[in-house]
């Protein structure tokens, strides 16, 4: 997984810096993302002590649980003026992609009959990406979203036939499997981006060498 990470991490910088296929920021306006910003003071790490379903749905979940867990460890070391950094001209910022996940959460789960939360418009979503606590807050909404949406989901709706993607049919199956893939694509992507701007992930910086135990008498 790590070396698939690096992986994604360097063509995501390198699409980036091409500015190839994205769309311009300016045609992503609206309100700002549902979720509203985290309580003073308390900790931008979410806790992910989950008791996950059986089966393909479970290790689904864990996987998604992972790319939840780094890109909001991610997120809360990344400075507020940060967020409004992005690697060239019509580029998606490092805000914005934390927005673009929480949608393709809601869209990806929208497909096997997943809510997305009144007032949630995906065609707007990351209109309020320079704004740290209502990026971040919206992320952990949409991966709560998720998870609640699989644990409630019967074993036999995964070879369900959906509609994907609006032109095609797939199963419940490939949907799940894209909602743990796009996660993972966009922390690779924001790893590349504090990486540039010469921030370390908490989960890769150096820990602190343990104090040997004293020996001898008091």
């Amino acid at each position: 997984m790590k070396k698939l990470q690096v992986a994604i991490a360097c063509l995501a910088l390198a699409a980036a810096l091409a500015g190839a296929g994205w769309r311009s920021a300016a045609a992503r306006q609206g309100a700002a993302a549902a979720g509203g910003k985290p309580v003073q003071g308390s900790s931008p790490i979410v806790p992910l002590k989950v008791k996950r379903p059986p089966g393909l749905r479970g290790e689904i979940q864990q996987e998604l649980d992972d790319a939840e867990q780094k890109l909001i460890e991610l997120a809360s070391v990344v400075p507020p003026e940060k967020f409004s950094w992005r690697p060239g001209p019509g580029v998606r910022s490092f805000g914005e992609v934390c927005l673009h996940v929480a949608g393709g959460n809601y869209e990806i789960g929208g497909m096997w009959g997943m809510k997305t939360p009144a007032g949630v418009d995906l065609q707007k979503i990351e209109q309020q990406g320079a704004d740290k606590g209502n990026a971040v807050a919206a992320m952990r909404v949409s991966f709560e979203q998720v998870r609640e949406s699989i644990a409630a989901m019967p074993d036999g709706d995964v070879d369900k036939t959906i509609p994907y993607f609006g032109h095609r049919t797939a199963t419940v199956r490939l949907a799940l499997i894209e909602a743990a893939v796009h996660a993972h694509e966009h922390l690779g992507q924001a790893i590349a981006y504090a990486r540039v701007n010469g921030i370390v992930p908490p989960w890769s910086a150096p820990r602190p060498a343990k104090t040997p135990p004293k020996t001898g008498g008091r």
